[in-house]
């Protein structure tokens, strides 16, 4: 559970590696639900903008999706209808260290932040406002 700024939540599962290629095995066009056991959620208490997508505030379950280039993109649903809500585009680099456990980590000063998914070598992000 990740909490920031005490208005934004995530709650995931944190699979490990084990060497493997788990991001390079994802099908492009097939969600992946961003963690182990149940899906990965996101509750916010202020409307995020994640560049020029808007997230109103409430609770979404996030799933990510790769695209035959390698990009990767988050889709927020509402829980209740299944609807997408936002997809928010993220910008892959290559980190330096392999990170073993998946992880999400929110970082931010004031009204500004980054949303990252880590694992292995990868590093999937976007940055995000809140009012």
């Amino acid at each position: 559970l990740v909490d920031i700024s005490n208005y934004v939540m995530f709650e995931y599962g944190r699979p490990s590696l084990a060497g493997r290629d788990m991001l390079g095995q994802a099908k492009a066009g097939t969600p992946w639900r961003m963690g182990a056991g149940s899906p990965t959620s996101l509750k916010t208490e202020a409307d995020l903008t994640f560049g020029s997508v808007a997230l109103p505030k409430g609770s979404y379950v996030l799933t990510a999706v790769k695209d035959e280039k390698g990009s990767w993109t988050v889709i927020a649903t509402n829980p209740d209808t299944k609807a997408k809500v936002a997809e928010m585009p993220l910008v892959s680099t290559t980190l330096k260290d392999s990170v073993e456990q998946f992880t999400i980590e929110l970082t931010g000063k004031g009204s500004a932040g980054e949303f990252a998914m880590m694992w292995g070598t990868s590093k999937m992000a976007t940055g995000f406002t809140a009012k």
